[in-house]
């Protein structure tokens, strides 16, 4: 099974119908798969996930992330901020 590991958020337009690379201040969680998310209040909890990490040349190790992360969108200064939990 091939599957990617990401490290970007995007938004989607639904009067546009257009996709937009959302980019915020703060820590920003590592690229990462299979996250667990949720809309709180006026953001998104993101927690958990799996990457991989280079053990040797030829092999590559699993890594399980437990670490959470709110992203919030600050309506007065139009802004996104990533928030470690």
């Amino acid at each position: 099974v091939r599957f990617s590991i990401i490290n970007y958020f995007t938004s989607f337009d639904l009067i546009a119908k257009t996709w937009t690379t959302v980019k915020a201040a703060g820590q920003a969680p590592s690229g990462r798969s299979g996250v667990q998310m949720g809309a709180v209040n006026s953001g998104i909890f993101i927690c958990g996930g799996f990457s991989k990490l280079k053990a040797s040349k030829d092999a590559d190790k699993g890594q399980i992330h437990s670490d959470a992360f709110m992203l919030t969108f600050d309506t007065a200064k139009k802004a996104w901020k990533w928030e470690k939990g």
